[in-house]
């Protein structure tokens, strides 16, 4: 009984303790708050972060709702993240043609005058990179893709830097 005063003498250990509640809260949640699919279009693309009620993170540039997808897409199971220029975009995994598009389409070519990246070449391996590790879900802990390399339209070329984490055997 001594150790619990102790605990709750503690600012730090109560507030980890309130932040723990509230993830606990939010996944356990997250289906009643976002009943609708974190991915799909809900709104005008890019409202600010609390300026709608409805919204309270925002939406991003197609309309999709931020919070729902910060709540809801953890429990999907694994996710497709790529970070382009600053911009997070994400989509669970395996990707959909739509959705392996939708991110490829972020992609702008890097250096003024360049050709535009062959944004099909980089949809199929972002599509068949995310099969992969729903099959090997299992066997597999992470997987990262830190650099891609994409060339013109008319090239197809598309360079890789790929980097896992195999799971342990329990």
């Amino acid at each position: 009984m001594n150790a619990v005063k102790r605990y709750f003498r503690s600012p730090a250990a109560v507030t980890g303790l309130v932040l723990l509640l509230i993830v606990v809260a939010m996944a356990i949640s997250a289906g009643w708050l976002y009943p609708r699919e974190p991915l799909s279009l809900a709104g005008r693309p890019l409202i600010w972060p609390f300026s709608n009620p409805r919204f309270l993170l925002g939406t991003d540039n197609s309309g999709r709702d931020i919070a729902a997808q910060f709540i809801r897409l953890p429990s999907l199971g694994w996710t497709v993240v790529l970070e382009i220029n600053g911009q997070v975009v994400a989509a669970p995994a395996p990707l959909r043609p739509l959705d392996a598009a939708a991110l490829a389409a972020a992609v702008v070519a890097s250096r003024a005058g360049d050709a535009e990246p062959d944004r099909a070449g980089l949809a199929n391996l972002l599509r068949r990179a995310s099969h992969l590790v729903a099959d090997l879900g299992d066997r597999l802990e992470r997987l990262e893709l830190p650099r891609i390399v994409v060339g013109g339209r008319a090239s197809r070329t598309v360079v890789v830097d790929a980097w896992c984490e195999l799971a342990t055997d329990r």
